[in-house]
């Protein structure tokens, strides 16, 4: 799974905090015996690498202050507690 979530307004958000099924589509997998891999999408704030991706949509204005690694470990986190909340063993990897 990639994971990455926006509001109706094309704003991306933190995972579990947007307009999207994205909670109810993870507790699916997982109910359903799903066992992978997970990658944050690093678009909360659009950094000059995010930007130069294409991105679509904008970056989380209440997170704009902050710096891309400030704003992708809050990324990770809210990742982190969705994936707990659907019943998804987490590990770390770098």
């Amino acid at each position: 799974f990639h994971l990455k979530d926006q509001k109706q307004n094309n704003q991306h958000v933190p995972m579990g905090t947007g307009d999207t099924d994205a909670p109810a589509i993870l507790k699916d997998a997982v109910d359903s015996g799903w066992q992978g891999p997970c990658v944050v999408e690093p678009h909360l704030t659009h950094s000059d690498a995010v930007i130069a991706t294409g991105v679509h949509g904008t970056g989380d204005v209440s997170l704009s202050n902050l710096s891309a690694a400030e704003s992708f470990h809050i990324a990770v986190e809210a990742a982190r507690q969705l994936l707990n909340s659907v019943g998804a063993e987490c590990t770390q990897q770098a």
